[in-house]
């Protein structure tokens, strides 16, 4: 499952801060972003009416935060957290050891898996920083390595196979305009 093995961990964060420091990475984003926020909102309000009214959400390597910016359009309250902080939408964190107490979120949103320098950890960050029976949204890009991915994902059973007390809410096909997302995986935690 790993593309590449990074000599130190530090190694992997500054491979990673590369990609979101290139100005051309940040022009063809700031460029888009009211199509990738209009996408992301597509994608989320059939999500977002499961949750609970106070909706609080993270997005977990969330660049420069369309995604953020679109569960805020849906009436959440949401943070994005990035090792390259972007504010006001975005603060400065690691998907590996998330800044936020045990139980802080509703719904935790990452899109970035194949980024993850170790899966199993980042999936345990997640839960940890889970409210009761909440909900996991992710987005995967499977069966690639290109430049930046860590991590392979060859399909959602990948996710779903590391989280047993998670139920599939939903597991399918995503079309749309961002082309590195292809796939949906929505779980629920199962009561304890």
């Amino acid at each position: 499952m790993k593309c590449r093995a990074y000599p130190s961990y530090g190694a992997y964060l500054e491979h990673q801060r590369s990609k979101t420091l290139k100005p051309e990475v940040k022009h063809r984003i700031v460029s888009t972003w009211d199509e990738r926020v209009a996408e992301f909102t597509r994608w989320f309000k059939p999500v977002v009416a499961l949750l609970p009214k106070a909706r609080e959400v993270i997005c977990l390597g969330a660049r420069y935060g369309c995604e953020v910016q679109a569960f805020i359009d849906l009436g959440c309250k949401a943070v994005g957290i990035d090792i390259v902080p972007c504010p006001p939408l975005v603060v400065e964190g690691d998907f590996q050891d998330v800044p936020f107490g045990a139980a802080s979120f509703d719904l935790v949103y990452c899109n970035a898996l194949d980024h993850a320098f170790d899966l199993d950890v980042v999936l345990k960050e997640a839960d940890r920083i889970l409210r009761g029976r909440g909900h996991l949204l992710l987005h995967l890009d499977t069966c690639k390595c290109g430049q930046y991915e860590a991590t392979r994902l060859d399909g959602a059973e990948d996710v779903t196979s590391r989280l047993p007390n998670y139920a599939v809410v939903f597991n399918k096909r995503v079309r749309g305009k961002l082309a590195a997302v292809k796939h949906a995986l929505l779980l629920r935690r199962k009561a304890k």
